[in-house]
This record gives C-alpha cells, structure tokens and sequence, in this order.
C-alpha cells in the first residue's frame, strides 16, 4: 500500500522533510518516497512506477529506448528514468520543471497544460512514428513558459 502525507502547516512540511532527508533510515526500513501533487507519498521500497517499469521491461525483454513514458510529477520521475523517451502532457511541480534541460529525453507537449488535449497530441505523436517503424520515439523539445 501507499501512505500519502499532506501537509497543511509550515512546521508539518518541516517535519517531513528530515524525515525524506534521511534517505538512509528510510532504505534501511525498506521504505521508498515521492512527492506527487504537493503531497509526500511513502510507500514498499520494491513498489513504485520505476520498479514496475523495470519489471516490465525485464519480463518482456524490452530496452529503455523501446519504451516511453507519460507522466508530469516527481513521482513520476523513476517511471520516466526507466524508459528511452518521455513526454509531459502538463508539468505539475517546479522540481520537473527545473530538470527538463538536463533531461534531453523529456519532451514537453505543444499544448502542455490543456488537459486531454496535451496527451492527445502525445499519443498522435508516437501514433506516427510506430505507424512509420521508427524503432525509437523522437521528437525536438517544446519551449516551456
């Protein structure tokens, strides 16, 4: 399961914090972490979209370029690690926001932000290239405002 921890006061997300800063006690305890809309989400270390994932790409013998991901949140980000290409249908946190230039792999939609519109595009987008055997999704990085 997933234990899911909002907090409403300063001294709440204090709190939090050292103990998502203690990443150590949280391995040893065998405890995994991510934020996901504003949100600290706790859960087994051996769950996790990343895990499944890898899971996945193990057990149907897939490599990271073959597989691409949606997603917008930090939790979302070992998901996103796991596979060859990504693409944000909206950006929800200012941590992924500030990543995307490292991330040459992520791609941002043209339509970021609008709803089932931006995954539209996204998946009219990879529609194209597998109908077109592109062995890799590719696509040129969208401006993000």
């Amino acid at each position: 399961g997933c234990f899911r921890v909002r907090c409403k006061t300063e001294e709440a997300v204090g709190r939090i914090s050292e103990i998502v800063n203690d990443a150590r006690k949280l391995d040893d305890l065998g405890i995994g972490h991510a934020m996901n809309l504003g949100m600290y989400d706790f859960f087994p270390k051996a769950a996790g979209k990343g895990n499944t994932v890898r899971y996945l790409r193990e057990k149907w013998g897939l490599k990271a370029e073959e597989c691409v991901a949606l997603f917008d949140d930090d939790n979302d980000i070992p998901m996103a690690r796991e596979c060859g290409t990504g693409y944000l249908p909206s950006i929800t946190s200012e941590s992924v926001r500030s990543r995307l230039s490292a991330e040459p792999r992520w791609h941002v939609a043209e339509t970021a932000g609008s709803g089932v519109f931006a995954t539209e595009e996204i998946l009219e987008r990879l529609l194209v290239q597998v109908t077109a055997g592109a062995s890799a999704p590719t696509a040129q990085p969208a401006a993000v405002s």
